[in-house]
């Protein structure tokens, strides 16, 4: 008896491209820190998160080529989308986490604040006062736990990973080949 193997569900296909989704927002995320450093590592994060809506229709074309029919209803591109979006998210997390907790020491909320006081050094007028709203948010982050910070970041996540996901299922759904109505052709 030979054994085929069995298609890839939804799930599985969702958890599996989240991960390599969640390894590339990882791959972006150590950008952050670096770019401080280097413009250029700063405009490959950018870069790197507008890629992100495409990276997620590419993977979800992919999964739909892997369907018998090549079919994905709207609702199905919706669930594969959002559950890829969530496994990154997760993933992401814990590489917060680790970040926030033993790399971090303060230097990312500390390298934005001093771009801020210097911006607000320059500005003029009403520009001032949003400069120093914004510098106290900065020094109520410096209070936040790695926790903390990490679920707030994935909050964000998760908040954007909605309008992505529909996004990607309407790029991506398709009645694939030889689906139709259903009915038999109509011949004369």
């Amino acid at each position: 008896m030979t054994d085929y193997p069995r298609p890839t569900t939804l799930q599985e296909a969702a958890l599996k491209y989240g991960t390599f989704m969640g390894l590339f927002w990882t791959l972006k995320f150590a950008l952050v820190p670096m770019g401080f450093h280097s413009p250029f590592l700063h405009l490959l994060y950018i870069m790197f998160t507008l890629f992100v809506p495409v990276l997620g229709y590419l993977y979800a074309r992919s999964f739909r080529r892997q369907l018998p029919h090549q079919a994905l209803r709207f609702s199905e591109g919706f669930l594969f989308a959002f559950i890829m979006y969530m496994a990154a998210t997760m993933l992401t997390f814990l590489v917060h986490y680790v970040y926030f907790r033993y790399v971090d020491n303060g230097f990312l909320v500390e390298a934005y604040r001093t771009q801020m006081e210097r911006a607000r050094d320059m500005a003029q007028g009403e520009m001032i006062t949003l400069f120093d709203d914004s510098l106290k948010v900065f020094e109520e982050l410096a209070d936040w736990t790695p926790v903390e910070r990490s679920f707030w970041l994935a909050w964000q996540n998760l908040f954007y990973c909605f309008p992505l996901s529909l996004l990607t299922a309407l790029c991506v759904r398709s009645k694939g080949k030889d689906m139709g109505s259903g009915q038999p052709p109509i011949t004369h």
